[in-house]
């Protein structure tokens, strides 16, 4: 490979390719979950893949969830809380499961065979109480977040309101990003 590419940025953003976290949804109580999207090439066969929580100051893998079977190109895989209020949300989810205990300061990672594929959120840093907290956040930049450098949520995803599920189980769209105001006030 002559790869003469100068770039001196790191590679902690790679092209789309096989699984990423595409929703993320931090909603009141145990309104929460989780949108895996296959931006391809083809089917993807789910073994070896594993979702992981760091929650609050910890720096390694809590809770994961072992992914099995298959997901389809341009489709989307969804792990629900099991508690998760059904006047919020009734439709179907693929997983249930408590890797979506998260609750605003914790971290997720997206695994292939132990390796890192995917993030949301610097996996070595915690953030500040609360950051994603009673927000919805929608991929529209497809591009693969590693979890090594620092994270703002807005460079991958838009952000609407809690308890939102109206586009979950949806393949997400770069387009989504482009113009408009935040789709939520800055708390901060």
């Amino acid at each position: 490979d002559t790869d003469t590419d100068t770039d001196t940025d790191t590679d902690s953003e790679v092209e789309c390719t096989g699984l990423i976290i595409s929703e993320y949804i931090e909603g009141s109580s145990n309104n929460k979950g989780i949108e895996l999207y296959n931006c391809g090439p083809g089917e993807l066969d789910l073994t070896g893949y594993s979702i992981c929580i760091y929650t609050n100051d910890n720096t390694a893998c809590g809770n994961s969830l072992e992914l099995t079977g298959t997901v389809v190109e341009n489709d989307v895989l969804t792990i629900c809380n099991g508690s998760i209020d059904t006047a919020v949300y009734s439709g179907e989810c693929d997983y249930s499961s408590d890797v979506t205990n998260f609750n605003g300061n914790d971290r997720l990672a997206l695994m292939d065979d132990g390796a890192v594929i995917d993030a949301l959120g610097q996996l070595s840093v915690a953030p500040a109480d609360g950051t994603w907290a009673e927000m919805t956040l929608r991929r529209c930049n497809l591009e693969a977040y590693l979890g090594t450098d620092a994270f703002n949520y807005e460079d991958y995803y838009k952000a609407y309101a809690a308890d939102d599920f109206s586009d979950f189980g949806v393949a997400p769209s770069e387009s989504e990003c482009e113009g408009g105001e935040p789709a939520i006030p800055d708390p901060w």
